[in-house]
Parts: C-alpha cells; structure tokens; sequence
C-alpha cells in the first residue's frame, strides 16, 4: 500500500527559461523552488513545437492565454511581454514577435535580442524535427554571430546541463558572466549552478546576493536566493527574501505558502505543517486555500498524521473533485481498517482514471487480503505491473 498524493499542488510556472532543474516528487508545488528561472527567454519543449509544425496550434494555446493572464495582471513587465512573443512566433506571428523581443530587449538587457531570439526559435524547430544537419549548421552560424553575447552562454550552459555535461555548463555559465557582469540573469545562473552541481555554497551566496542587488526591482532573484537560504537552514532570511518577492509580484503564492513548499522538497515536513497553517491562517482566497489544503494534506500522510490529513482533504473535495485525492483518501481508510471504504474509493478512483496503477495495485492487494476476488485481483496486479514494470511496490 501506498500512502502519498500524486503531484496535486498548484505549480508556479516560470517566465524564464529553466536551466537545472530537479524534481520533487510528489508534491509539484515543492518543486517549484528548485526549478529556477533566469535563462535568456522562454523556451518551447521540443515536442510542443512538433505539434505546432505538424498543424496542431492548439498545443501552445495554454501557454499563451496563462502569460496573457500575467500580462493583464502585470502589463508592464518585459519579462512576459518577451515571454509572450516566444509564443506568438511560434503560432505564426514571426513579425509581431520580433518586435515585441526588439522592445522588450532594448528596455531590459537582461532578455536577449530579437535576432538571437528568431535563430534559438528556428533552430529550435529543426531540433525538434530531427532535421540534424541543418540544426547543426545554424548552430555554427549561431556560434559565430552571437559569441560575444551572455544569453547565447546562457543557452550553452542549459544545453550542456540538459546533456550531463557539467564542466562544459560550468564554462558556459562563467562565460556569459564575465560578458555580462552587469546582469542579474548571469549571477543568478552561475550561482544555481555552483549551488547545484559544484555546492560551493560561499560563492554561490555571494552570486545570490549580487543577482538581488543587480536585479532588485524583480521577483526571481528574491525568489532563488530564498530557495538558497532555505537550503542553508536560514527560515527566517528566506521568509524575508520571499516576503520582498510578493511585494514585487502581487500575484505570487503567500510567502508562508512557498515556505512550506520548500520545506516539503527538503523533507522537513514538519516545518512544512507549520507553515502551511500559517499561510492558512492569514486566510487566502479560496483557490489558494484549496491548493495549500492539499499540499498540508500530503505532509500530513507522510508525517502518520491520518486523521488531520483527512480533515484536509475532505475540506477540498467538498469544492473541487481531484481524483487523486480520492485516492489519498482510499490509503487513508486502508490504513485505518476500513476496507470497505477503501475498495469503494479505490473502484471510484479506477473509473475515473481507469490507468492509475497504484489504485490498481492497491485494491488488488486489499482483495487478496479480504479473500475475495482472487482472479479480479489478478487482472488488477497485472495491470499496474505493466503500467509500473520496475515499482518495487508493484
């Protein structure tokens, strides 16, 4: 049996490209301080980009209508205006993107330029079609043409993270810094790397420091130097640098909140708890209420608190019907003895995502144990091996 939610929370998406990442599971929102922003503009998964050249528009829909949210919500921040002309020169707008890359580069230097941007974007395209040869000789005409410029680094860097290369990321990094020492973004990305993968932790602070300092009017340099104190067992600092992140960007998740988040991808869950009820305490509106319910209720699970985590849960399923919390909610009468209940919610959970292997698994077991079913049981065990072939669980 196993007694966990499946990455229910709200995530906070970037605006920025993502260089390292690392993931959490299976909290999403608890990930989303150690996925860090800062990269040279929005970047379109591969596969994303196969849709739209295949004529299927509507895979970048949702991305656009969410960076038109920020932007009514923040109309002057450059870093969705660019973000958002990634988006349209993918749907077909290459001339009115450009232009909203050339404006929003030329106010804010740390975006990268309208000509690096349209080159990343094709050859983007060609990478995600497997067109081999003509990517590789637009990136020796990239190369050439932007070699003097830090976001092209920056770009090298996540490339060569994204390949396993380190020592070729951390040259990258370096690079774009010592061309623009000047930028928050190449503070900040040196710092995420020698944090990450190098943990000197003194010259990663002092990056961390000089990207707020350089970067002091935006919200993601507070944001990733809270991460890094955090990480330094440093609460109080990273409320702080959290609390001057909100101040920048209204729209942010509570301080308390991201608190809590971070504490849960440092599996400090009981400090998770606490300040998931403080940020339930300042009483937020009822979407972040709900998102912080669920995010308690999974610390709850894994801190053996099953009582307090179903209070949680059944206070958000009395608004929003989340399969996955049905499936809490199953573990939790498990646990408790009440099998009945738990086969009920298990069977609820199967019709409503009929391939969830672990509410397969899981009622396969309750009714091998219950001594009944023994061929359904069968079928069901089957079937979550076949989804999950190397779960040691399954």
């Amino acid at each position: 049996m196993a007694i966990a939610l499946a990455t229910l929370a709200v995530v906070e998406t970037p605006v920025l490209a993502a260089p390292v990442r690392s993931t959490v599971e299976p909290i999403g929102a608890a990930a989303a301080e150690t996925q860090v922003g800062g990269g040279p503009g929005e970047r379109i998964p591969p596969e994303v980009l196969a849709q739209v050249r295949a004529g299927n528009p509507a895979a970048l829909r949702q991305r656009g209508l969410e960076l038109r949210r920020r932007l009514d919500a923040r109309p002057s921040d450059f870093f969705v205006m660019h973000a958002l002309a990634t988006v349209m020169y993918h749907e077909g707008d290459a001339t009115k993107a450009q232009r909203l890359w050339d404006t929003t580069s030329r106010s804010e230097p740390n975006l990268a330029s309208a000509a690096f941007m349209t080159e990343l974007q094709e050859l983007d395209v060609e990478l995600a079609l497997g067109r081999s040869e003509p990517a590789r000789k637009r990136l020796a005409s990239i190369e050439k043409r932007f070699a003097k410029d830090p976001h092209f680094h920056l770009v090298r860097g996540e490339q060569a993270m994204r390949g396993r290369n380190p020592k070729a990321a951390e040259a990258a990094y370096r690079r774009a810094h010592e061309l623009g020492p000047r930028l928050w973004v190449t503070s900040l990305n040196l710092a995420r790397f020698l944090d990450a993968t190098r943990g000197d932790v003194p010259a990663a602070g002092r990056l961390y420091v000089e990207a707020t300092r350089l970067g002091a009017s935006r919200p993601e340099p507070w944001s990733h130097l809270a991460a890094f104190q955090m990480r330094q067992n440093q609460p109080d600092a990273a409320l702080e640098s959290l609390r001057k992140a909100r101040t920048l960007d209204t729209t942010a998740a509570l301080p308390e909140r991201r608190m809590g988040d971070m504490a849960t991808a440092l599996a400090r869950y009981e400090d998770a708890r606490r300040w998931y009820r403080s940020a339930l305490e300042t009483r937020p509106p009822e979407a972040e209420a709900l998102a912080i319910r669920v995010a308690l209720g999974d610390v709850l699970l894994r801190l053996g608190r099953h009582a307090e985590a179903r209070t949680e849960i059944e206070a958000v399923l009395k608004v929003q019907a989340l399969p996955p919390l049905v499936f809490a909610l199953a573990t939790i009468d498990e646990a408790e003895g009440k099998t009945d209940a738990a086969e009920q919610r298990y069977r609820e959970m199967l019709l409503q995502t009929p391939g969830h292997a672990l509410a397969a698994n899981n009622l396969a077991m309750l009714l091998i144990r219950a001594n009944k079913g023994a061929a359904e049981a069968l079928e069901l065990a089957e079937r979550a091996r076949r989804a999950l072939p190397g779960n040691a669980i399954v």
